[in-house]
């Protein structure tokens, strides 16, 4: 299972990933900044010019201008709050791939480390044989 973990690891192009990191978090700050500024829809007034009939038929619509308004209003608010969570995401995801290049990097010093005492270790061995 630890192998097709690092069989997965090694095959992301992690030079490219840390590269875009930034390029998705202003992407998704700008999302974010646009979703925020963007207005709620306003109240919507139907005009009734006519009795009867028209004046049930133009409640009933005016009802259901209200109900759309008020799912409008929740899409708009939901909205905000998934791209407030990207931004979160992006940015907990740029902090991981700082990580795992940090990792990576003490990964291949503690391998040249480790060469290095294995030299040793062969060259100690060697003399007292």
């Amino acid at each position: 299972m630890a192998i097709n973990w690092l069989v997965a690891l090694q095959a992301i192009p992690w030079g490219q990933v840390i590269e875009n990191a930034p390029k998705i978090i202003d992407a998704t700050k700008r999302l974010f900044t646009k979703a925020k500024s963007i207005e709620p829809p306003r109240e919507i007034v139907i005009e009734t010019a006519g009795d009867g009939d028209d004046a049930a038929r133009i409640a009933r619509l005016e009802r259901l201008v209200e109900e759309n308004r008020h799912e409008v209003i929740g899409l708009h608010e939901g909205l905000q709050a998934s791209t407030r969570l990207l931004g979160e995401l992006a940015e907990q995801n740029a902090r991981m791939v700082g990580e795992i290049e940090v990792l990576r990097r003490r990964g291949r010093l503690q391998f040249w480390f480790c060469a290095v005492l294995a030299l040793l270790l062969v060259g100690v061995i060697l003399k007292l044989a």
